[in-house]
């Protein structure tokens, strides 16, 4: 289910009826926030207590991502779609592809990662590309502004600026499940077997 924290208590909502599972939520600029669940794809409305079922049939919404126009996208094991007059309208993936892993906004465009590949499509011209990196499972741009990908073999990989990408071998084979960046610009991996690192600059160097 989904619960809101307040006042230092975490408050259950009403959602689903508290019995769905919340892939992930998205807020936008005017403070509404869009949740992708396990029941379809929910808009809530915080400051009218509103909320708004965009899509109660499909189940397999993982990953929720918005463009610079303020598009909002969702993807998962139902495939790739975009809001559009509050429906769903799908995008095809590439041939052969069948659901999406990673999802996220890269300025004019969005970094897609799907069973098999990963790609940067623009939604202005519906135009794939392939990045080289083999079934990506998470995906963060760090503060330098470079991607690091984690992938389900085990692998991580950083972009190296030139559209290739170097593998980091002291994280190989940790089961990386999550990637995300604070404020500060440190990196935080969430793996299976070494609980949560933290990646960050030195704060002194030569």
């Amino acid at each position: 289910g989904l619960s809101v924290y307040r006042q230092g208590e975490f408050r259950r909502l009403s959602v689903c009826g508290g019995i769905c599972q919340i892939n992930d939520i998205l807020q936008t600029s005017d403070r509404s926030l869009w949740v992708a669940s396990t029941a379809g794809l929910l808009n809530l409305d915080p400051e009218h207590q509103r909320e708004t079922w965009i899509d109660s049939e499909r189940g397999g919404h993982m990953r929720l991502a918005r463009d610079e126009q303020g598009r909002i996208y969702a993807g998962g094991s139902d495939g790739f779609f975009v809001v559009s007059d509050r429906r769903l309208r799908r995008i095809p993936l590439p041939a052969g592809d069948g659901w999406v892993r990673v999802l996220k906004s890269n300025g004019n465009d969005l970094v897609v990662g799907t069973d098999r590949a990963l790609y940067r499509y623009d939604p202005n011209n519906g135009q794939w590309r392939s990045l080289d990196v083999a079934s990506p499972a998470a995906a963060v741009k760090d503060a330098d502004g470079r991607w690091w990908v984690s992938t389900a073999s085990g692998q991580q990989v950083q972009e190296n600026g030139t559209g290739k990408w170097r593998e980091i071998p002291e994280l190989f084979g940790m089961g990386i499940t999550s990637l995300a960046r604070d404020d500060e610009g440190n990196l935080w991996i969430g793996s299976g077997s070494k609980g949560l690192l933290r990646v960050r600059k030195p704060l002194f160097g030569l």
